[in-house]
């Protein structure tokens, strides 16, 4: 595995719970280049629309979750889980430009274990960028956040510019 590339579980996940914070993430002041810094703003920008969102029942900004797999014990953080009315809760991948690592890092670390965790049937994944490359899948590009509920393959990609709300 390179350094870039995130943990995925070794089948079979053998638990998962969810867990007080284990690192905090560094304050803005001391992030190491100008380009993390931006990250962590959009980052918090989306966090504060997803709170806001009319209909919301609960919102987790960087929740912590303690697992283990074949690999053994693990620990990961997604950057936002939401549940809004009676629809399962997403779990957000925030990126301020579009990389291919985010769909294959919800599906293959975040969403197996937030499953089992919080003991739900199922979860919607979905991942909130800034900017697109060329190449973000455009078959992937939703307009708004309920789109993602009846998505069908794959890891929906939602565009927001960071100002307004984040359209449900």
């Amino acid at each position: 595995m390179s350094p870039s590339a995130p943990r995925l579980i070794e089948p079979p996940l053998v638990s998962a719970a969810r867990t007080s914070p284990r690192f905090t993430k560094l304050p803005l002041a001391r992030q190491h280049t100008a380009m993390q810094a931006a990250g962590r703003a959009f980052e918090k920008k989306v966090a504060q629309s997803l709170a806001l969102l009319p209909g919301t029942i609960q919102y987790a900004r960087n929740p912590w979750f303690v697992f283990e797999d074949q690999n053994g014990p693990g620990v990961c953080s997604p950057d936002d889980i939401l549940w809004v009315d009676d629809y399962p809760p997403f779990v957000i991948e925030v990126k301020r430009t579009w990389v291919p690592e985010a769909a294959p890092k919800l599906q293959g670390l975040y969403v197996p274990i937030v499953l089992m965790a919080l003991n739900v049937p199922c979860v919607l994944s979905l991942i909130v960028c800034k900017n697109l490359t060329s190449e973000t899948p455009r078959d992937m590009l939703i307009d708004r956040l309920k789109q993602a509920i009846d998505f069908n393959a794959g890891v929906p990609v939602l565009q927001w510019l960071g100002e307004g709300d984040i359209p449900w």
